[in-house]
């Protein structure tokens, strides 16, 4: 992703399907933009100040997971992660689907289905008894 993809509130990217997105920006991941030198026209940069290959951001991905805790996590699975996430604070599929560009509701469903139930069942409890 380059520079010129990050309008401050929104990101562009393109999808494996050639698809090009704008995916909204979480809060956190704004503020840690915003006070990022730009060396370069592309956001994820070595140290040296070049670009990422698709390898060399893999391999560095994983040595962060590592270096904090979690070196069983993949980068894959932060998409997943995300998802349940999102299926946890209440997100609607459609929504899911919108964040990670989804096209089918089966994936989103799943991330659904893999959120804290115990939790969701007290949110929606309420609304149920609101209802009666």
């Amino acid at each position: 992703m380059r520079w010129s993809d990050f309008d401050e509130r929104y990101i562009s990217v393109t999808q494996k399907t050639g698809e090009h997105v704008a995916v909204r920006v979480h809060r956190d991941l704004r503020a840690m933009l915003m006070k990022t030198e730009r060396r370069s026209d592309c956001i994820l940069t070595t140290k040296a100040g070049r670009p990422f290959d698709k390898t060399t951001l893999t391999k560095a991905i994983k040595a962060r997971l590592r270096a904090i805790g979690e070196p069983d996590l993949v980068l894959h699975g932060l998409r997943k992660a995300a998802g349940v996430k999102l299926a946890e604070s209440g997100a609607s599929v459609q929504m899911i689907m919108s964040v990670l560009r989804h096209r089918s509701p089966r994936m989103a469903l799943y991330y659904c289905e893999q959120a804290n139930k115990r939790e969701l069942s007290d949110e929606a409890m309420p609304l149920w008894e609101r209802a009666a």
